[in-house]
């Protein structure tokens, strides 16, 4: 008897390990392939998972120009793409090679990690998403000795767009666009009027006791002292005096996003007797010097 129960457990045991064998191979072939998930053709309408519309591409996820809704499939979750060199938007306008990266630093290609550009105009399908517009009119703030896209350097700046003097360090730091060249001026404001007589006293004096000169770039007058100025104000003005009729034309100083001083005018000044003035008392005469390249 004792013999029969031995075996049969035996046996038992054999056929439980055999059967949850096959029941293991029996699992492995039952297992279903992985889902693959092909991303939907965009179509006008189409909304994502939150009921947000999902406006027309601006590129295909390789970055070119987005033609046609049967050459992209909506990516959701990607919304940029690399810049690459001679990119264009859909308009066939070129996206220019940044000067700067978002550092600072300037942008080398082939070296600096490329821009991301979106892929959808307008409102994106995410909440904050930033257009090409925005990405291209991106700021970085200036540091000293930034330079330009030909390698000249971005002057320090004299003033801050009140009017007082700049301060490296203590003054906010004027703002560089990314994408493209810095210009001069940009953006000028005419700084608040002084009310105080004794800074006003001692800016006239530090006026007259300097040169003062006006050198034409682009699309205006950069304004230059010899020494420090302690502050520029609404009262201070270019006086023009046509040489041949001698009319006289009255021009402001401005600050530009650089904090130089500009004076803005189609005049070409080398025709004119020019002078700092505030209110009727002339300060100073100003030299016309070389254009800025």
């Amino acid at each position: 008897m004792k013999a029969r129960i031995k075996s049969t457990v035996v046996i038992g045991l054999v056929a439980s390990l055999l059967g949850g064998y096959s029941v293991g191979v029996a699992h492995a072939s039952d297992t279903p392939p992985p889902v693959v998930v092909t991303p939907p053709i965009w179509t006008p309408g189409m909304t994502d998972s939150s009921g947000q519309l999902v406006p027309p591409p601006l590129f295909n996820q390789d970055g070119t120009p987005f033609q046609n809704r049967e050459q992209f499939a909506a990516d959701i979750p990607q919304r940029t793409t690399n810049w690459f060199p001679g990119m264009r938007d859909s308009s066939g306008t070129e996206i220019p090679a940044p000067l700067y990266n978002l550092d600072g630093t300037p942008f080398v290609i082939g070296v600096s990690p490329p821009p991301q550009i979106p892929i959808y105009n307008g409102s994106d399908v995410a909440a904050g998403s930033q257009t090409l517009e925005s990405v291209l009119s991106q700021t970085i703030e200036w540091y000293p000795g930034m330079r330009d896209r030909s390698g000249n350097e971005i002057p320090a700046p004299l003033f801050n767009p009140d009017g007082s003097a700049y301060v490296e360090g203590e003054s906010p730091r004027p703002k560089i666009p990314v994408y493209a060249d810095v210009p001069a001026p940009r953006a000028p404001s005419i700084p608040a009027e002084v009310t105080d007589k004794a800074l006003i006293r001692k800016v006239n004096s530090e006026i007259k006791s300097t040169d003062v000169s006006l050198r034409k770039s682009s699309d205006a007058y950069v304004l230059a002292f010899d020494e420090n100025i302690s502050a520029l104000d609404s009262s201070l003005y270019i006086s023009a005096v046509n040489k041949r009729t001698k009319k006289t034309s009255r021009i402001a100083i401005s600050i530009d996003s650089l904090g130089q001083p500009v004076a803005i005018t189609k005049l070409d000044l080398k025709k004119f007797n020019v002078f700092i003035k505030r209110g009727k008392s002339t300060l100073n005469k100003v030299k016309i010097g070389e254009p800025t390249l």
